[in-house]
Order: structure tokens, then C-alpha cells, then sequence
């Protein structure tokens, strides 16, 4: 309890400060926990995210599966280009199974013609660390860390 209490609070005093913010200040740099450069105006999503992702590593109840669209789409888009500049990304076309839309991932100088088809939700679980590849099929390249 004392876990889901911090949460709470920190979220109420996280939407206090956020409240007084002016169209300026929104745009003031910060640095993130991992000592990045960011706008202000990213804190409200790197706080959706997570949350959404600790839920799911609590083992609580929470599951890839239970990730809203949006957020699962949101954190493709986030996801992917920050894989994409590591070194060791394998270059593959990710294909949501229930999306529209597919994501290259890794460098831009290689053909993509590795596809990896999956739900979205499975997708940003197999590029977060929440799902084996394997689940996904079995030549699903590793990934390096995503953060």
C-alpha cells in the first residue's frame, strides 16, 4: 500500500507543478533522470510512460496487453528511433498485426527486409524488455537496452 500511496502523491504534486507552468516555461530545458536535455513539455509524457511500464514490471496485474493504443503507439514512436541509433539495433521492419502503419527499426543505410509481425502491444513489449523475442517468433533478433 505504502507503494501505490507514493504514487498517488507524487502524482498529485507532479499535477501542481505542472499547473502553474506558462507557454514559456513549458519549453525551459530540463534534464531527465538519464542526464538528457529536454523540454519541459515532455515531462507529462515520460511520466505516463512510466507508470504504464513499472505497472507492468510490478507483476501486479498490469500486462502489455492491458497498454492503451494510444500509449502503444506513442511508445513505438518513442521507442523505435532510440533503438535505431544504437550501434548493435538490428535493421527490421516492425509490422503491427493490428495497426496500419509500420516502424523501421535500425539503421537507415541497411535494407529492411526482415519483418517482424506481432500485435503493437507485443511489439513495445519485445522493445521495452517485457516480452522475449521469442515469443514473437524464433529468428526475432536481440535488442540492446532500450534505456
Amino acid at each position: 500500500m505504502l507503494l501505490r500511496s507514493d504514487a498517488v502523491s507524487t502524482a498529485q504534486l507532479l499535477d501542481q507543478a505542472l499547473d502553474v507552468l506558462d507557454e514559456v516555461t513549458w519549453q525551459t530545458t530540463v534534464r531527465s533522470a538519464m542526464g538528457r536535455e529536454i523540454p519541459a513539455s515532455e515531462i507529462p509524457w515520460m511520466r505516463t510512460r512510466e507508470v504504464w511500464l513499472h505497472a507492468i514490471d510490478l507483476d501486479a496485474g498490469a500486462r502489455i496487453a492491458d497498454l492503451p493504443s494510444g500509449i502503444v503507439d506513442t511508445l513505438l514512436d518513442d521507442v523505435v528511433p532510440v533503438l535505431s541509433q544504437k550501434p548493435e539495433c538490428p535493421a527490421v521492419i516492425l509490422s503491427p498485426t493490428d495497426r496500419h502503419h509500420n516502424w523501421r527499426l535500425g539503421p537507415d543505410d541497411v535494407d529492411n527486409d526482415r519483418v517482424i509481425s506481432a500485435t503493437a502491444n507485443n511489439l513495445v513489449g519485445w522493445l521495452t524488455g517485457r516480452i522475449a523475442g521469442s515469443t514473437l517468433g524464433d529468428h526475432t533478433p536481440d535488442l540492446p537496452a532500450w534505456l
